[in-house]
């Protein structure tokens, strides 16, 4: 169950009849929520007398009639029957659909979320009855004509019962710019899940003038109230917090799916940029009662959208296989930063395995490629190398493996590592080196028990189909080299 609450101008020309429809679409849902009203707007009894409704006179102003957001917030802490609550526009018509999403990501959530979402704007002069079927027959008269509004901002926000109070909310003033952001800047600030519900709940705006402001202004920067709502969002985030800042939406199917700032709304400046740079379509878009989110099929954004970034580096043409990012030397040449900042730009990698390929490169090349690891991998990431061996006792196998060797590939090789080697290099850019599998110099075996979830190495003492009956035929010096 749901508790709205919202504040109503005077019930005069068009005001009288959107708000007339919009309220009675609440107050006549199956869903039964309770409904309060801020405020004692001239024509207010005409909606009559009904169980589910409260009208609370008491509801401090500005000199030019805008409602105190923070003392409505505050006052339904304390008279809301229910653990759902509701801040809506007195303008917008509510389907038994928006009803029905906001219980259900109530039960699923229970705290700290906050739900959000863009409008149709539709232009209905009549009032409508509320019987049996009104929802089929008003999409049906009027869906022809819903236009989709920009995503500057929300006109309801669904919340957990006190999640707002005095202490949380600043002074802000409801029905002027910015009073709208704030809402979404400070949920991302506190780590709340910020679901966009546009697309899988329709939310309908009665359009109306703006008679009811004492001065329309020419723009925000001339609008002292809209100042004041402003000043509480940092000037870097400022007009940056619209319904595109959410970090996640809710699909049609019921699923709830991380939105491109990836729960963290610092980056959400430089991840808009990067959108805006490469012209990449990532706005919803209406086809008839679904928008579909689409985004670009670029492998930055396969990465941005996975939950563990992991690359297997000499694997094959950039593609992604069973959870790891493969890559060659043809898409990503792992000596240049440039080419990891095509992919990658200002993402950070869980892992990266490399299986026989540090041995073909050059000693300057090599620093170059340990580097570069080192610096996209994030903190605690993990480099799994496997190279062949230098130590191992078997004459045939280093003949084999040796730069300019018998083996396939060998003739490429630059150099024979030994596990001082590989460890030394490493350790030099920063890493912390673990040996997992090597021989050493007195011709010992030496293993410790690792898993795939670091990387798959099929030349190693496990996997080789070479190794049978207890006899090593053919293993790698495999490390593990950690971020610290």
């Amino acid at each position: 169950m749901i508790t709205l609450f919202t504040t109503t101008k005077d019930f005069v020309g068009i005001n009288r009849v959107n708000q007339l429809n919009a309220i009675r679409s609440w107050l006549n849902s199956s869903y039964q929520p309770e409904v309060i009203i801020f405020g004692r707007s001239n024509g207010v009894e005409e909606l009559g007398e009904h169980p589910l409704l409260k009208i609370v006179k008491q509801v401090r102003l500005t000199s030019t009639g805008a409602p105190f957001a923070n003392e409505m917030f505050n006052a339904v802490n304390e008279i809301a029957k229910h653990s759902i609550c509701c801040y809506v526009n007195a303008d917008i018509i509510l389907t038994n659909n928006f009803f029905e999403r906001g219980q259900f990501l109530h039960e699923k959530l229970k705290r700290a979320y906050l739900l959000v979402g863009e409008r149709l704007d539709v232009d209905v002069n009549e009032e409508i009855e509320f019987v049996q079927g009104w929802e089929k027959r008003f999409t049906s008269k009027y869906a022809s004509s819903f236009k989709l509004h920009s995503p500057t901002g929300s006109d309801f926000f669904v919340f957990p019962k006190g999640q707002y109070n005095f202490e949380k909310m600043p002074e802000l003033y409801i029905g002027r710019p910015g009073w709208d952001l704030w809402m979404i800047y400070n949920a991302r600030v506190n780590r709340f899940r910020v679901i966009d519900l546009s697309g899988s709940v329709e939310v309908i705006h009665l359009n109306h003038d703006y008679s009811h402001k004492p001065l329309l202004y020419k723009s925000v920067a001339d609008d002292p109230e809209a100042i004041v709502n402003l000043k509480t969002i940092p000037n870097q985030f400022k007009y940056h917090f619209t319904l595109e800042a959410c970090n996640y939406f809710l699909r049609t199917d019921g699923r709830i799916s991380k939105n491109y700032s990836r729960n963290n709304f610092d980056k959400y400046v430089q991840i808009e940029s990067i959108f805006k740079k490469y012209n990449i379509p990532f706005r919803m878009k209406m086809k008839k009662d679904a928008i579909l989110f689409r985004i670009s099929n670029s492998v930055f954004f396969k990465l941005l959208f996975s939950p563990v970034r992991k690359f297997n580096i000499g694997a094959g043409k950039f593609c992604f296989e069973n959870g790891w990012f493969c890559t060659d030397r043809d898409s990503l040449d792992i000596t240049k930063s440039s080419e990891w900042k095509k992919y990658l730009k200002f993402l950070s990698l869980n892992n990266i395995v490399a299986e026989h390929v540090w041995e073909h490169l050059s000693d300057t090349n090599t620093e170059q490629a340990n580097k570069n690891c080192f610096y996209f991998l994030k903190r605690g990431g993990v480099l799994r190398i496997a190279v062949p061996d230098g130590y191992n006792p078997n004459k045939d196998y280093i003949e084999w493996v040796k730069p300019g060797g018998s083996g396939e590939g060998a003739d490429d090789h630059k150099i024979l590592y030994n596990y001082k080697i590989l460890k030394q290099r490493l350790e030099a850019v920063g890493f912390k080196v673990s040996l997992l599998e090597y021989w050493d110099e007195q011709g010992e075996f030496h293993f410790i028990e690792w898993t795939d979830e670091g990387g798959h190495v099929r030349r190693s003492r496990r996997y080789d189909a070479r190794n049978k009956d207890g006899k090593l035929n053919y293993t790698s010096l495999i490390v593990d080299a950690v971020k610290p």
